[in-house]
């Protein structure tokens, strides 16, 4: 499953952003006033920053957790694209949202055993193509929506990640991860990063879609990232994050 884990993150990403620049063509498709699809971008990474704390205390191997989570982004994924309503594709985003928390939370927690010599090194990796697949996803899908129009867009956009879900799930993986430890004390870090985020989204990556967006488009994976990297780091220093005495 190891191959797994960084085509995974960006590909997932490219599924959640690849509706961004669709936005106001999907407001025209559905006969909706401007701004009314902002809950499409929202809600699936609220959703996503939730779950997330929770998908790696999962009782189950984590690689019947990881693929289903991206068997369904993909398929939420397509029927968002087919959705005959503005209601309906919000619906299927959002569950899209909920599905996509099993996997970069559980794929990071799977870093240190699946690397041991060199898991920081791939958790720079791993990070770099959650970046690529945020990026790429708003570049094809407005590129995509202008070739083959907002519906088939969101549907090619994310049917490889079905693809990928479906080689995860055929591995049968049985590696299980012991229960996350998650506390306060981990402040510095949840303060860093949700410094960093707010600087990113509101000075850096989204000023150019605020214009004709609003205020509503704001939203990102970093903020799941924010407790996804504690969780990990009270796995590598416990004292720090835990309270535990390490060594």
């Amino acid at each position: 499953m190891a191959w797994a884990l960084l085509p995974s993150g960006a590909l997932l990403y490219v599924a959640l952003y690849a509706v961004v620049p669709m936005l106001p063509g999907l407001e025209r498709l559905f006969g909706t006033p401007p701004g009314s699809a902002h809950l499409g971008i929202s809600l699936p990474f609220v959703l996503l920053v939730l779950l997330s704390p929770l998908v790696p205390r999962l009782r189950l191997p984590a690689g019947m957790v990881m693929g289903g989570g991206l068997l369904g982004v993909g398929l939420f994924g397509v029927l968002a694209g087919l959705a005959p309503s503005l209601e309906i594709w919000t619906l299927c985003r959002t569950l899209q949202g909920a599905f996509a928390a099993a996997v970069p939370g559980l794929s990071l927690a799977l870093l240190p055993r699946l690397y041991p010599r060199k898991h920081a090194q791939m958790a720079g990796f791993w990070v770099a193509g959650n970046v690529l697949g945020g990026g790429l996803g708003r570049g094809l899908g407005g590129l995509f929506a202008e070739w083959f129009g907002e519906r088939w867009a969101m549907v090619l956009l994310a049917l490889p990640v079905a693809v990928i879900a479906w080689a995860v799930l055929r591995t049968r993986d049985r590696l299980a991860l012991p229960a996350p430890q998650y506390t306060l004390r981990a402040w510095p870090l949840y303060t860093l990063g949700f410094a960093l985020c707010c600087f990113m989204n509101f000075f850096v990556s989204q000023p150019a879609a605020l214009p004709p967006r609003g205020p509503g488009s704001v939203a990102g994976p970093d903020w799941g990232d924010i407790f996804r990297l504690s969780g990990w780091h009270s796995r590598q220093r416990p004292g720090w994050c835990t309270g535990q005495t390490a060594g």
